[in-house]
């Protein structure tokens, strides 16, 4: 979450560069694997991937509809699991600035993402 109050995308990188991340393709890590019951490992993966892709995939270019389209894709798999999805109206509210990747949003309003979530850090 620390991407959504970063003003420095390449300090987040450098950051985020020790940390163990998958979604993008990567094959899930066999701990993880070990952990998912088989029924459930393509549904997984799907939520992996396309929340993967909600936040990074327009990181780097043109601001354009593919995130709330992975979005949804999460939504779907949720509710085809039988999983009643989050409200996710109001995160339309933090889409801000001019340039294609937006603005930092302030701790404030992450504590209130957080707060709508029942999120504790």
């Amino acid at each position: 979450m620390a991407v959504l109050t970063t003003n420095s995308l390449p300090g987040w990188e450098r950051n985020g560069a020790v940390l163990d991340i998958t979604g993008r393709g990567d094959p899930l890590p066999v701990d993880v694997e070990r952990e998912i019951p088989q029924e459930y490992l393509e549904v997984f993966s799907l939520l992996l991937e396309s929340c993967v892709e909600v936040g990074i995939v327009d990181m780097y270019g043109d601001s354009t509809e593919q995130p709330r389209n992975f979005l949804e894709r999460c939504l779907v798999a949720l509710e085809r699991s039988g999983i009643e999805p989050p409200k996710v109206d109001n995160l339309s509210q933090y889409r801000i600035g001019n340039d294609p990747w937006g603005e930092a949003i302030s701790e404030l309003e992450l504590d209130e993402i957080f707060k709508a979530y029942g999120i504790k850090e």
